[in-house]
């Protein structure tokens, strides 16, 4: 065996962190020092796609020979994040604490995964006040929730009817 020659790249060339090469389209030829040549398909290969960067190196190695390309290799990013699940509790007292018993916060990825981060989620202001005491601190009617994504979803209380301390509604149900 003389060298190694790619002679066709995969057809994936770009990937997310964490993702599996592809070598679908891939292939290889291996030229010997009388001059034949053949395709081999029992070749090794060595990336890591632990970390991002736009020319990551893909060794592929055979019969002592190594040759290598490289592939783009992004971080996976949060597109949005959601409330999939809404709280049990959705009647409260002016003043009274939010409880995020039961919610679920969904995190949609660019990379077309979805996963559970409700126990990443924070709840900003989780004091409820009525529309009529609207501060630069609250939100009237609505829950801010974050989930340490550096991404914000404003979560109407569509759900909830909020209670003065004498009982009557002062935002109705919807």
């Amino acid at each position: 065996l003389s060298s190694l020659e790619i002679t066709s790249l995969p057809y994936k060339q770009a990937y997310y962190v964490g993702d599996e090469l592809d070598l679908n389209g891939f292939e290889l030829t291996a030229k010997y020092d009388n001059g034949d040549s053949r395709t081999v398909c029992d070749y090794t290969v060595d990336y890591d796609f632990s970390v991002a960067g736009e020319a990551i190196p893909v060794k592929v190695s055979f019969g002592g020979k190594t040759v290598e390309f490289t592939a783009e290799v992004k971080n996976v990013l949060l597109e949005s994040i959601e409330i999939t699940s809404a709280p049990l509790k959705t009647v409260y007292t002016v003043g009274e604490t939010f409880d995020v018993s039961g919610m679920v916060v969904t995190a949609y990825f660019d990379n077309g995964t979805t996963g559970d981060v409700t126990s990443q989620a924070v709840v900003n202001g989780s004091e409820v006040v009525p529309s009529s005491q609207i501060t630069s601190a609250h939100t009237a009617g609505i829950l801010i929730l974050s989930a340490n994504f550096w991404r914000t979803i404003v979560f109407p209380f569509l759900f909830f009817t909020l209670y003065h301390t004498d009982n009557s509604a002062c935002c109705p149900k919807t």
